[in-house]
């Protein structure tokens, strides 16, 4: 239950920080197995996050995008915790107007904690 919900916060949020200025709005998700680890990867050419703000988005109550969307701002940050839990790791590239990409490495040996208790 708790990797759906990883997955369902960034697929949420490619979608919520669409650029609504672009034509073709896109969200590509890719899976892939390398050197015994799972890559999930969503993709989208929203509206990026500056330079200056990626050091916090995995912060407790961050928000970069006020005027585009709502929200408490703890999304990722519960995302950062669960993955954790779970011994995985996100990566991210983001740039203003040219969308994000998220990364989440898994290691692919079966662990408990991924299941909720």
């Amino acid at each position: 239950m708790i990797w759906i919900k990883v997955i369902e916060n960034f697929i949420s949020n490619a979608i919520k920080y669409s650029d609504q200025s672009k034509n073709h709005r896109y969200v590509k998700i890719d899976y892939s197995v390398k050197n015994g680890h799972s890559v999930l990867s969503i993709k989208d050419n929203g509206l990026g996050i500056e330079k200056k703000y990626q050091k916090d988005l995995f912060g407790m109550f961050k928000r970069f995008h006020t005027e585009s969307s709502f929200g408490s701002g703890l999304g990722l940050y519960l995302v950062k915790k669960h993955l954790k839990k779970m011994n995985a790791h996100v990566e991210f590239e983001s740039a203003k107007g040219k969308g994000s990409t998220f990364r989440v490495i898994l290691n692919n040996t079966l662990n408990s904690s991924w299941q909720e208790k």
